[in-house]
């Protein structure tokens, strides 16, 4: 049962997930098995655990995404670097790049292809960011857009043909 409640978890169809756990025959007894399994209390419990985990999952993920697209908003250069002390007495100070860092809040970082090192840094815009963070949490209407076209619909409808006219949309020619 186990195969058979992953098999669907993962996207197969029922008679798909009623052979991988094993189940031979044609595609009607298959299937049969299949709704059988579904009905079984056992498997649609198991189902509906791994449905939730998924759920908590894609919720990560949209938490991530959140998380990095405010980081990205509040970004400055600061944050991609540390102040190294060096010499005697740490009299001299440097600015060394946090890969870590930088690579979290960057929407763009070069590196010198021969070292490795980074040699350049590019914040995201601070309007991209919010622009890209608003629309993940719908704050934005969807956009409709208007077209303009020179086209004369009378011309066009008389050098179509009446059977053109009559298909469907979508229809192939015969």
């Amino acid at each position: 049962m186990s195969t058979f409640v992953h098999a669907v978890a993962r996207g197969l169809t029922g008679p798909e997930a009623a052979r991988e756990a094993g189940y031979t025959g044609q595609p009607e007894s298959l299937r049969k098995a299949a709704y059988r399994l579904r009905k079984n209390p056992v498997v649609q419990a198991e189902l509906a655990r791994i449905r939730q985990e998924d759920r908590g999952r894609a919720l990560a993920r949209r938490r991530e995404v959140l998380e990095v697209l405010t980081r990205q908003l509040r970004a400055t250069l600061a944050d991609c670097f540390d102040v190294q002390e060096a010499g005697t007495k740490g009299k001299v100070r440097r600015l060394v790049v946090n890969e870590a860092r930088a690579l979290a809040v960057c929407e763009k970082v070069r590196r010198d292809p021969s070292t490795g090192k980074i040699v350049s840094l590019e914040l995201p815009s601070v309007q991209g960011a919010v622009d890209r963070l608003a629309r993940l949490l719908g704050w934005f209407p969807t956009e409709k857009h208007q077209v303009e076209h020179n086209l004369d619909l009378a011309t066009l409808m008389a050098q179509l043909s009446d059977e053109e006219v009559e298909r469907p949309a979508g229809a192939g020619s015969q």
